[in-house]
């Protein structure tokens, strides 16, 4: 049996090795693996159609966050694509250094890229990512999967995935970007901290079943890879196109929060860069690259 420290990783091409590290040894193997997460790995890596993602999954039992495993191995060169998962999260994050409730039978994994675009340009992978899983939910499950602008995606209103983007720059490029991706997948709203349960939803409960980790796993990978490259090939008018349809925040009432200050009025469209573009009351135009949104009500047409 495997401690909670080690990993399972299977690499792309079948072999057999083992990797010594300072502290733990890492076990390779094609073997019919089901990894700490339940996830079949050997699974996932023979029917994966990526390019880039993927190349290597470490899967992990239970972790205090994905997203920094991950980033202290691009930190430490480690290949972009690399995917960081785990069964549970102990301390996962999001947005503002916000808790996320990660318990055992939801989907937690990172994802290293390492993207040839200027530092302007980062918030284009939030979106490229929140497209991707959207479409993967609509496909998969047939849910009506919308997108809360910067980074949520919702179902019936309620939040049932997060999207946490880190990144390290060197000068005006990106030395390495992380994109966490959580998924309350198998397990009741009940679940919930009190707090979070009118506002937050599972796979689960709008299913009325659970759902295969594998297969979500699968089709989100596959997903984000194509929209990857979709992205790294300049064409991110389709990105971006496509977030617009899928946006449930467009149109809408909504109050933005940032650090500095906040503003009331109607989401009027996303910019090039993903900026939201918001207009006040007395019409004042602004645009947003980050911070909290709101929906305050319905469409105001």
């Amino acid at each position: 049996m495997f401690s909670d420290e080690e990993l399972i990783s299977i690499p792309k091409k079948p072999n057999v090795s083992v990797i010594f590290n300072i502290n733990y040894i890492y076990k390779l193997t094609m073997a019919n693996v089901s990894g700490k997460t339940g996830i079949d790995i050997k699974w996932i890596r023979e029917n994966l159609n990526t390019k880039i993602i993927g190349n290597t999954i470490l899967n992990y039992d239970s972790v205090d966050s994905t997203n920094a495993i991950a980033r202290k191995m691009a930190e430490g060169e480690k290949e972009e694509g690399t995917v960081v998962l785990a069964k549970m999260q102990k301390r996962g994050k999001g947005r503002l250094d916000r808790k996320w409730f990660s318990p055992k039978g939801g989907l937690w994994f990172s994802i290293i890229l390492r993207p040839n675009i200027d530092i302007q340009e980062a918030t284009k992978l939030t979106l490229m990512t929140s497209v991707a899983v959207t479409k993967t939910l609509i496909n998969l499950y047939n849910l009506d999967a919308k997108i809360k602008w910067p980074n949520d995606i919702l179902v019936k209103g309620k939040k049932v995935c997060g999207i946490l983007s880190e990144g390290k720059t060197q000068g005006n490029k990106i030395n390495f970007f992380i994109l966490g991706i959580g998924v309350n997948a198998n397990f009741t709203r009940e679940e919930f901290p009190v707090k979070i349960r009118d506002f937050a939803t599972t796979l689960k409960e709008e299913l009325g079943k659970t759902s295969s980790l594998e297969e979500l796993l699968l089709s989100l990978l596959n997903e984000i890879d194509k929209y990857y490259l979709i992205l790294s090939s300049d064409n991110t008018n389709k990105i971006l196109n496509t977030w617009k349809k899928m946006s449930d925040t467009l149109g809408k009432n909504v109050k933005i929060t940032t650090q500095k200050d906040s503003l009331e009025g109607l989401a009027l469209d996303v910019d090039d860069m993903g900026a939201l573009i918001v207009k006040s009351k007395d019409n004042t135009i602004k645009k947003f690259l980050a911070g909290d949104c709101l929906h305050v009500s319905e469409s105001l047409g």
